[in-house]
């Protein structure tokens, strides 16, 4: 004889229970049966399928910073280091601090100058990490100069060695006394790190976001009391990139999921009772579970860039149904969902939308269309080029519905 201990078989008498009230179940009514059928949506049942501009902004806690140039937009680096050892106000430093910044990613690499430059101290802005910008250095104020105010001459200039894993370039030991030595750290305005000559080439640092060892950090030298000598590593305390990205959409029609510039797509199709197997009426409509709805899209691999390894996507349904082609969407006027992880197999992207497609066919929601954005916009230069409905019929995008119909 078996022995169920008790918790586990009035688990199991509950689940019986709800299975049998519950209608949708297959356990409950006797004679109800179900059945599965799948169907693939192409070409001419999608309305509408565009891109739209999404809104361009600093991406807060990013663990990235990107220096060069891309499709014509440079990428400036931002630095503070406020965190100096106890005794810093005492330290004469041996010899010029060396500052390094840890590669994660490379573009196209090429050699390029860069230059570091003091952040201007006279204007004293402080820029802050989660709100600059190419125009401003916080929400409310903006740079006198769009690019970030600074010193000139640079205080170093020297090309990128691109076959190396980090970035090392040493900074005046004067400056680095002044910073440790004054009484509000609100004096010290950090650097700007840029290039002048980079094109389409770009490399991607580990912020102070990332994880401890690979943090952008300044080698101090120096001389104790004593005579000994003391070597201490102090890691960045702010930084962040900004660039020149135009943010305006030029044609809609040509699909993309971008981060720089934010890009996400709307998508419109029909769902009549007429395309599912089983189904009578538009009332019996209710009558369909969705097990599992894919959005098929094509991967144009020459056009994308990925320096992130998956995306991670929002998906919504407006309260309206869109007039005409949209630029932008309020994500505040829409019902959204579970974020929704990206699947690329064989140059092609499968986004799960089950929820939304469950919703609009039982009758929950309007058939007001999908939207879906990716949750690093703005992070990076990463985008997914999309082939649209103008393209070659295998490459056009395609909804795939798993269901089954309860009769």
């Amino acid at each position: 004889m078996i022995n169920i201990p008790k918790k586990i078989l009035f688990i199991l008498i509950g689940i019986f229970i709800v299975s049998c009230t519950n209608r949708n179940s297959p356990i409950g009514f006797p004679g109800t049966s179900f059945e599965s059928h799948e169907i693939v949506l192409e070409y001419p049942h999608f309305v509408n399928i565009y891109t739209f501009q999404d809104t361009m902004h600093n991406f807060p806690g990013n663990t990235k910073l990107i220096l060069g140039n891309y499709n014509g937009a440079d990428a400036r680096v931002l630095m503070r280091f406020i965190s100096w050892p106890r005794n810093a106000r005492t330290i004469e430093l041996d010899e010029d601090p060396e500052i390094t910044l840890f590669i994660n990613r490379r573009h196209n690499p090429s050699t390029f100058d860069i230059n570091v430059a003091l952040i201007d101290t006279v204007k004293k802005n402080i820029f802050m990490e989660n709100e600059a910008t190419w125009t401003h250095f916080n929400n409310n104020t903006e740079w006198d100069i769009k690019g970030g105010d600074f010193h000139e001459p640079p205080l170093r200039s020297r090309e990128v060695n691109v076959e190396t894993d980090t970035l090392r370039f040493t900074i005046d030991k004067s400056i680095v006394h002044r910073w440790m030595r004054v009484t509000d750290f609100r004096d010290n305005f950090g650097i700007i790190i840029y290039s002048e000559n980079a094109k389409d080439s770009f490399i991607e640092f580990h912020s102070t976001e990332s994880a401890p060892h690979l943090r952008p950090q300044i080698e101090l030298k120096y001389a104790l009391p004593n005579g000994n000598k003391e070597t201490q590593v102090m890691r960045a305390n702010f930084d962040t990139f900004i660039h020149n990205m135009q943010p305006e959409l030029k044609d809609p029609f040509d699909l993309r999921i971008s981060n720089i510039p934010p890009r996400s797509i709307y998508a419109l199709f029909n769902l009549h009772y007429e395309k599912f197997k089983g189904v009578e009426s538009k009332e019996e409509l209710r009558l369909i579970n969705v097990n599992q709805a894919f959005l098929i899209f094509t991967v144009d691999q020459k056009n994308t860039l990925m320096t992130n390894t998956r995306y991670s996507l929002e998906v919504a349904i407006p309260f309206s149904k869109p007039i005409e082609v949209q630029r932008t969407f309020d994500f505040n006027n829409m019902w959204t969902y579970a974020p929704v992880a990206d699947s690329l197999r064989a140059g092609r992207m499968y986004l799960n939308v089950t929820g939304p497609i469950q919703r609009i066919v039982s009758g929950g929601r309007e058939n007001n269309g999908i939207v879906f954005r990716n949750r690093q916009r703005n992070q990076d230069f990463s985008h997914i080029s999309l082939f649209g409905l103008e393209d070659e019929l295998e490459s056009r995008p395609k909804l795939l519905i798993r269901y089954s119909v309860k009769k």
